[in-house]
């Protein structure tokens, strides 16, 4: 469904991530960057298919926030 690199899946956090506005935020200091566009960089934003929504609901109440898996 995504096209992330699988280190950015595996580091997302719920905090990133808009359901309703079905966007993930991923911070440019998790990109892949020179240090300068890590730290001085704008964030890659993500848009997310329905589908990524449907799933990732789902998903919220067995790992959300106060769970392990996606943290914070």
């Amino acid at each position: 469904m995504l096209f992330q690199r699988p280190n950015e899946l595996r580091a997302a956090a719920w905090a990133e991530i808009d359901l309703d506005g079905a966007l993930w935020t991923v911070p440019a200091a998790r990109m892949k960057r020179r240090i300068d566009g890590k730290q001085h960089g704008d964030p890659h934003l993500v848009p997310l298919p329905r589908q990524a929504v449907e799933l990732l609901r789902k998903l919220h109440p067995y790992n959300g926030p106060q769970c392990a898996g996606l943290p914070g």
